[in-house]
């Protein structure tokens, strides 16, 4: 569907930045989970929930002494077909855990083994599946999935940092003494564009994907990665209005979608409030397959 999405950009009414949007157009890997019995799902296919599928020589990660809850694997040669960019490795296997309790969310560089991305790029028939330590909270673990994978097409958030620099912000379309006309009809017709590009994918409410733009619940994340990640603290003002937040601001988009996982009956996962969470990485890091630094956000209602 590239092409009906080039067609939407076109016809938007948005002169001025047409070329910048479409520049900012990403795929992802939209995905849609289906309960099954785990036995019935391969042992290194793709899935949501479940136990992982580890190498045998690898340890369960654990965080304040606690193991992780396991959260997804993906089978990098079975998304390879809807990798459109070509973003990821195209072979081996990561997987993502996160504390089961749900006591991280991102703001903290105290945090940051509170989740892990693991990548494996051995043979995929060496791995086993792995059970649970005793110790793991029983909220910690969630319903296997078997996963149905798409691509689709995504935009920026109104409130992503790509969009600030092409002119389309919150403030400058609703803020009381710089909005302008242009501005106010700019981000409307932005808005519709992104409401009309939802619509040649239907289904909108479960929102799991791999790459592309995210689907915030509370706003952009790529600001809040970057400063977390260099131990500013964000769950309040305070890393924000800190004199190394603005050198660091310029790394801010290098930030990009890795997954996010939304909450979903079929998988048993509740995030807060109907919430979602979002594991980040660094570009360069993924073009290295470096997963070593990938930051984590938990947006909830």
């Amino acid at each position: 569907m590239e092409e009906q999405a080039l067609a939407l950009i076109q016809n938007s009414g948005l002169t001025r930045i047409k070329e910048d949007i479409r520049a900012l157009l990403m795929p992802s890997i939209r995905m849609k989970l289906h309960r099954m019995p785990e036995e019935q799902i391969a042992v290194g296919a793709s899935k949501v929930g479940g136990m992982p599928d580890l190498p045998r020589e690898l340890s369960w990660p654990e965080w304040q002494g606690a193991p992780l809850g396991f959260i997804a694997q993906l089978n990098l040669p079975e998304l390879a077909l809807y990798d459109r960019e070509g973003a990821l490795p195209r072979t081996g296997m990561l997987s993502f855990f996160y504390d089961a309790e749900q006591r991280a969310f991102g703001f903290d560089a105290a945090e940051r083994d509170a989740w892990r991305v693991l990548y494996y790029d051995g043979d995929l028939a060496q791995l086993a599946r792995t059970p649970a330590p005793p110790t793991l909270p029983a909220e910690g673990t969630y319903p296997a999935c078997a996963l149905e994978c798409s691509t689709e097409w995504t935009l920026p958030p109104l409130e992503s940092l790509h969009l600030e620099r092409v002119g389309i912000t919150w403030e400058a379309m609703y803020g009381p003494s710089s909005a302008t006309e242009q501005a106010r009809a700019e981000g409307d017709r932005y808005l519709e564009l992104c409401e009309s590009l939802a619509r040649l994918y239907g289904d909108a409410d479960l929102l799991h994907r791999v790459l592309g733009h995210p689907d915030p619940v509370q706003g952009d994340m790529q600001l809040e990665c970057q400063l977390a990640s260099h131990s500013l603290y964000t769950g309040n003002a305070s890393g924000y209005r800190d004199p190394r937040a603005a050198s660091l601001r310029a790394g801010a988009t290098d930030w990009r979608l890795l997954l996010q996982i939304d909450s979903d009956d079929e998988a048993g996962m509740m995030w807060g409030d109907v919430g979602r969470i979002y594991y980040w990485i660094q570009q360069e890091r993924l073009a290295k397959r470096d997963f070593s630094n990938v930051w984590f956000a938990y947006q909830c209602s």
